[in-house]
């Protein structure tokens, strides 16, 4: 199983990542849900892929809402966000939640 940050940045060049839930198995021999009823899939939407003054401002709440101080990781955080749309949107979902 992949770590999150792997999920991330993997294959930087692509413009889309996509997650399944893995279908869950059974042991008593009785036939489970297909893959199309128990499948949940979550693709990331690259539309706005520069980080906005808004983006930036929100993300930079996050991180002290949850206690983040450390300007290394702070710039770290940012840094990433305005080369990868796919990272800027995970930290975006998390800003706000």
């Amino acid at each position: 199983m992949m770590a999150l940050s792997a999920l991330i940045h993997k294959n930087k060049s692509k413009q889309v990542a996509t997650a399944t839930l893995a279908t869950p198995a059974t042991h008593d021999g009785q036939t489970g849900a297909s893959v199309a009823n128990v499948a949940s899939v979550a693709v990331a939407n690259p539309q706005n892929s520069k980080m906005t003054e808004t983006n930036h401002a929100q993300i930079l709440a996050w991180l002290a809402h949850i206690g983040e101080d450390d300007k290394t990781i702070i710039d770290d955080v940012i840094g990433r966000c305005q080369d990868d749309a796919d990272c800027m949107a995970y930290f975006l979902k998390r800003a706000c939640a």
